[in-house]
């Protein structure tokens, strides 16, 4: 009975481990990814200008990462930017009108969108960790205070959540792909894209050419508008007699 009780009895060493704070540090954690994760859900999009497109730009959690460009109702771009936790989801939700009258209008106005469309993209992603940030701090705290009510666990859950975004952004941009714009995979309509434009690094090399292209197209739309516009407008002549005033009379 000695023998039995000593071989079921635990070591020493494993009374030393504080089992309890680490259930709680645990807990802790799984609060704070949870509320992380709602708040990302339903307040992480934020809306960005690019070019002529009105766009939504969103962080959603992946394994793989990856950047997702939706166009509906074509389908969508898929392009292997970065490593995961974050994927980046772009979404062209609708073309400004005043702005899209404007690029047609102005000959040069293709060039200058291609200009100012690195930098729009730019600040959008900017924007979009900003925001992602707090919403995610803000949420996780929130969870954290229905669940606990303690200011430590609180402050605990704000602080873990924003070591999450900080990694899963530190590890995007640490993994980030240039060339993965040159290889986009096409879903949807856009599937036949390749095809129909050509290769994606043809396109690039050649993108003075078209440009140029588009610019004289461009250029003779807006004087056929301009010609027709400055027509005479032709308006019938009518006539009154004396006995009475319709022009019908004769």
């Amino acid at each position: 009975m000695t023998r039995l009780a000593r071989w079921v009895r635990p070591p020493a060493w494993s009374g030393r481990i504080p089992w309890r704070r680490i259930g709680a540090a645990t807990g802790v954690f799984a609060v704070s990814v949870a509320g992380l994760a709602l708040g990302l859900y339903l307040c992480g999009a934020t809306g960005v200008d690019v070019g002529p497109f009105r766009a939504t730009m969103a962080v959603t959690p992946s394994l793989y990462g990856d950047t997702e460009v939706v166009l509906p109702p074509l389908g969508s771009l898929q392009l292997d930017s970065h490593d995961g936790p974050a994927r980046l989801m772009v979404r062209l939700d609708a073309l400004d009108r005043a702005r899209t009258e404007a690029l047609i209008t102005d000959p040069a106005g293709i060039t200058a969108a291609s200009r100012t469309a690195v930098d729009d993209v730019r600040a959008g992603v900017t924007r979009l960790v900003l925001r992602t940030t707090a919403v995610a701090v803000l949420a996780a705290m929130l969870l954290a205070a229905l669940v606990y009510r303690r200011m430590t666990r609180v402050a605990w859950s704000g602080g873990l959540a924003l070591a999450v975004m900080m990694s899963a952004f530190g590890a995007a941009f640490g993994t980030f792909n240039p060339g993965a714009l040159r290889e986009p995979r096409y879903e949807g309509l856009l599937a036949n894209a390749p095809s129909v434009m050509g290769n994606a690094q043809r396109i690039a090399d050649r993108y003075d050419e078209y440009a140029a292209q588009l610019q004289k197209l461009v250029s003779n739309v807006g004087n056929l508008y301009a010609t027709v516009q400055n027509l005479p407008v032709y308006s019938p002549r009518t006539t009154t007699c004396a006995c009475c005033t319709s022009p019908t009379c004769t």
